[in-house]
């Protein structure tokens, strides 16, 4: 019987290691949970008009203001829209853009803190801007980048970009500095290899793993952003049923009408939860010895 070779016990080792780590995974209670309210939230906002009874859009003010009853299960609102529809297709909303601002910043921030990480020179420019917009409260920033822009989701996905890249990029640069001392690196370089190779090819490997995870941080710090500048009223415009916006139409009602305020942060607060949650559980299983 041959000896197994060092290759083919390392390939042992790193399988036995991710059973491992699944393992650990399934079995904390608080992942499971989150990837569960994810998954949930995820589904409400594909299957939304079937979810839905009823047009999120159509008034009927002789419904106005009616408190949860059989006919509808969270009430209705101002102009007597259903408000079980409308927390449904805000899902939607929120799902599209937190999901479109952790895609664009995981794509703006891998570039810039990649060439960041290998070329001094390029460090010194990008990591100076990125000092700047990180000194200013996410939440202002975003509002002056509204103000500017002007409202609308195209916009919202614009700014709340701007304002979460920065996140993204310093951390791909400190581990794109950290894996360019390596000596293999060194070696690629004296073999002839291009710069570009060693990037993408050998040092956005290493990375990976933690921007995965700030990812999902990012998803949820958007999701409730997005609804914060909706609920002060320079986010997503009127009649879009933004959970920002209900808030916003409940606070002038709050005494007459709680559940336009109740509920619909219950499914903001619930989302920002499964997300983080993820998040955890995400950089268990990607990096065990963090913990």
């Amino acid at each position: 019987m041959s000896e197994k070779t060092l290759e083919e016990i390392q390939k042992e080792l790193r399988k036995e290691q991710r059973k491992t780590n699944i393992h650990r995974l399934l079995h904390n209670r608080f992942v499971v949970l989150g990837i569960l309210i994810v998954v949930a939230l995820f589904l409400v906002a594909i299957f939304a008009p079937v979810l839905s009874p009823y047009d999120p859009y159509e008034l009927d003010v002789t419904q106005r203001l009616k408190a949860p009853s059989a006919e509808h299960i969270l009430g209705t609102d101002t102009f007597g829209r259903d408000l079980l529809s409308r927390i449904i297709y805000g899902a939607r909303i929120s799902t599209y853009v937190g999901g479109i601002v952790a895609v664009t910043t995981l794509i703006i921030g891998l570039i810039i803190g990649l060439y960041a990480g290998y070329y001094p020179k390029i460090d010194k420019v990008s990591m100076r801007i990125c000092d700047g917009l990180k000194a200013i409260p996410s939440i202002l920033l975003a509002i002056a980048l509204v103000a500017v822009l002007g409202a609308g989701t195209t916009n919202i996905i614009i700014s709340l970009t701007i304002v979460y890249f920065p996140d993204i990029a310093r951390i791909t640069r400190s581990v794109a500095m950290k894996v360019r001392e390596q000596t293999y690196v060194e070696a690629l370089k004296a073999s002839g290899a291009s710069d570009t190779r060693i990037i993408w090819g050998n040092i956005l490997p290493n990375v990976i793993s933690p921007v995965l995870v700030q990812v999902s941080f990012i998803f949820a710090n958007a999701v409730i952003t997005e609804a914060s500048l909706s609920f002060l009223g320079v986010g997503i415009p009127v009649p879009e049923p933004s959970w920002g916006n209900i808030i916003n139409e409940g606070k002038t009602v709050i005494y007459q009408a709680w559940w336009l305020i109740i509920f619909p942060a219950i499914a903001t607060a619930l989302s920002v939860l499964g997300l983080n949650l993820l998040g955890d559980g995400l950089r268990d299983y990607l990096d065990p010895l963090s913990n």
